[in-house]
């Protein structure tokens, strides 16, 4: 988990700052259908005026209700 994304996002245009696992679904979700990125739950990303954003945070979930990968 990131704490600080003011830090990350020096270097990177999106951090996620809770739980990746939903968070990149959730992302990529969004990135794919042109959805903003302000409902993405779990990252934080600075604005075209320069502000930081951190959208709301995801629960803290289960690791061993997440489907392996096959």
């Amino acid at each position: 988990m990131i704490t600080s994304p003011e830090d990350y996002l020096q270097y990177a245009d999106y951090v996620c700052t809770g739980e990746g696992e939903v968070a990149l679904e959730e992302f990529i979700g969004h990135v794919m259908s042109d959805t903003p990125i302000e409902f993405v739950r779990g990252i934080a990303y600075r604005r075209d005026d320069g502000t930081i954003v951190n959208n709301s945070s995801i629960p803290l979930i289960d690791i061993n209700t997440i489907p392996l990968p096959s």
